[in-house]
């Protein structure tokens, strides 16, 4: 259980330290979303998603997780 435990932590720190354009590319149907850290306030993240993708985003946090998330939803 506390080599579960560590483990854990290890893989939340690494996560929160690997950079600011970890990403995270889903197609459902004529939508894509791609996530990226380092997300403060949702408006300047739904400009961000708006230059680079064409799209819409808002701040979001993953269950689970401390780290915030700009989550970008644009069209395929």
């Amino acid at each position: 259980m506390a080599k579960l435990c560590l483990s854990f932590h290890v893989l939340a720190l690494l996560l929160f330290f690997t950079g600011e354009m970890r990403t995270i590319e889903a197609v459902d149907g004529r939508t894509c979303q791609i996530a990226f850290v380092g997300c403060q306030v949702d408006s300047l993240c739904n400009q961000q998603c708006l230059e680079k993708y064409n799209g819409r985003g808002s701040c979001y946090r993953p269950p689970g997780t401390f780290i915030s998330e700009c989550m970008c939803w644009y069209p395929c």
